[in-house]
């Protein structure tokens, strides 16, 4: 074994070695020089030592903490191209790694594959006796530098938020970095061509879009997410969710604030408090506060009473069915009886209940005046006395589960300049966030004649619309009330219909 041992060092000692150039860096700025000095000092290694260099295993923007093998450049040399070359070379060790794990692994692979890994400081050269120690202590010097290099970076994040301002990380769409005359990163400010499309997706939710609608919008016009990737309705979703379109940030789950339980700005915001309330409330047409569902736009075709119909059997929706008989096509409401089990499964043609319902509704309340939804924020000390009671929740849940890592007195100072905050706000006035309904200036016939098929359905939901379609064998719904509520009689069912709209 030692002989083998042997041969191989004197194998990588000889010149004309095939040498595989590796090159890291963990960020990569406008003005950053490091991967060519890196390349440099390779060059002039292979020229001294007679080896030539077949190729470069760049990974830039890549964390030392990263596994060598996972490496987007080194991993596939490592993985699939070991008989391509007889040797690795980097420029110094913290460039292989600064995890003594992942180095202590490459080190097996080479002695596994024959093959030498090298530094041009000449740090480490496997072919030499004492090669591998000194490679060993410079790597544990490299991993302590990488905890200690966390730990900066980690108090320093933490001061930055502490000052407003912002502490890195992917930037918000609707947002750019600003830099000083130096070049310097100074924090966030708005984007002059995102930041009208970021409001223009708040606008759109607020009128009832859904986010699928958004996504689709946006993609249509080109506009992209973060690193140009396309919308979807989940990511427009988390987009509209997030603190950051009022500037402030959020970390470890929760919002950051000051001492007195205050949000910490760290950018102008891109829309107001009351249209971020009102985001968070819920739309115009979606999460009614007082607990009634209100519909949404599905994403599958709309059908006018879709969610609004039900089986007066089994009390489930009834759906848009359609099947062509001798080359003619028929459309009708549906049960799913055989999957609900439904005892007397109710069927009607859609067209038909369509044109009767709309009929008999607009004759009912045609020439109502339509009342829109609102959203009213909060006034006074209401939202403020809101975030103090989180805040102080998450202080003493955070104590109580030794996750607070200050002391004492630090605790105590301030939980008693929080609850001395709250009581403040308790003494002066105040009045909570509420939705109210307030008129539109039009009809529901002129805004029926108007709207598209997902207005109208709007329209049926802001008055309350319910149906439900019996058969022969079923009785009346208990609600319906003959001479307020309407029953449509069809050739298979009975239909009874109900609405109650907004008055003030």
């Amino acid at each position: 074994m030692a002989h083998q041992r042997s041969k191989s060092r004197a194998k990588m000692n000889r010149s004309g070695l095939r040498i595989v150039g590796v090159v890291r860096l963990s960020r990569v700025t406008d003005v950053t020089t490091s991967p060519e000095r890196q390349k440099e000092a390779i060059e002039r290694w292979a020229l001294d030592a007679g080896h030539t260099i077949v190729g470069w295993a760049e990974d830039l923007d890549v964390s030392g903490s990263t596994d060598l093998f996972e490496r987007e450049e080194l991993g596939p040399w490592l993985r699939e191209r070991a008989s391509d070359f007889d040797g690795l070379c980097a420029a110094k060790i913290d460039r292989w790694a600064r995890s003594i794990v992942h180095f202590s692994k490459l080190l097996a692979w080479c002695d596994e594959h024959k093959k030498l890994a090298a530094t041009a400081d000449k740090q480490l050269h496997t072919a030499e006796p004492s090669g591998k120690l000194i490679a060993y202590v410079a790597a544990i010097f490299a991993e302590m530098e990488l905890d200690a290099i966390s730990e900066r970076v980690t108090s320093t994040r933490a001061k930055l938020r502490q000052r407003g301002q912002w502490a890195g990380g992917v930037v918000p769409f609707g947002y750019k970095t600003s830099h000083d005359v130096q070049g310097r990163a100074t924090g966030l400010v708005p984007d002059p061509e995102r930041a009208p499309w970021a409001r223009g997706m708040v606008a759109r939710r607020l009128e009832g879009w859904s986010f699928q609608k958004i996504a689709d919008w946006l993609n249509e016009n080109g506009v992209y997410g973060l690193k140009g990737a396309f919308w979807l309705g989940t990511s427009v979703a988390k987009f509209l969710g997030g603190r950051h379109l009022i500037g402030q940030a959020i970390h470890d789950g929760r919002t950051v604030v000051d001492e007195a339980g205050e949000p910490i700005q760290f950018a102008e915001p891109l829309i107001s408090l009351a249209d971020f309330e009102a985001l968070r409330a819920g739309s115009v047409v979606h999460n009614d506060r007082d607990g009634k569902s209100y519909t949404q736009r599905p994403r599958t075709e709309l059908y006018l009473l879709k969610d609004f119909l039900r089986c007066g059997a089994c009390g489930n929706k009834m759906y848009r069915f359609a099947s062509t008989q001798k080359g003619i096509l028929y459309v009708r409401y549906g049960c799913k009886g055989t999957i609900n089990h439904c005892p007397h499964p109710a069927s009607i043609k859609l067209e038909e209940l369509d044109q009767a319902l709309s009929e008999r509704f607009l004759d009912d309340i045609g020439s109502q005046e339509v009342y829109e939804r609102r959203f009213v924020p909060a006034t006074g000390t209401a939202a403020q006395l809101e975030r103090l009671g989180h805040t102080i929740r998450d202080l003493r849940d955070d104590r109580d589960a030794g996750l607070w890592e200050g002391e004492d007195d630090e605790y105590r100072r301030r939980m008693k300049a929080l609850i001395d905050k709250r009581s403040q706000l308790e003494a002066q006035p105040s009045e909570e966030a509420r939705w109210e309904y307030a008129p539109t200036g039009t009809t529901y016939a002129r805004a029926w004649e108007a709207a598209d098929i997902a207005e109208r359905r709007d329209l049926l939901a802001g008055a309350e619309f319910k149906a439900l379609a019996c058969r022969p064998a079923i009785d009346a719904p208990a609600w319906f009330e003959a001479g307020r509520d309407v029953m449509v009689p069809t050739r298979a069912c009975r239909v009874y219909a109900a609405w109650s709209p907004r008055r003030l």
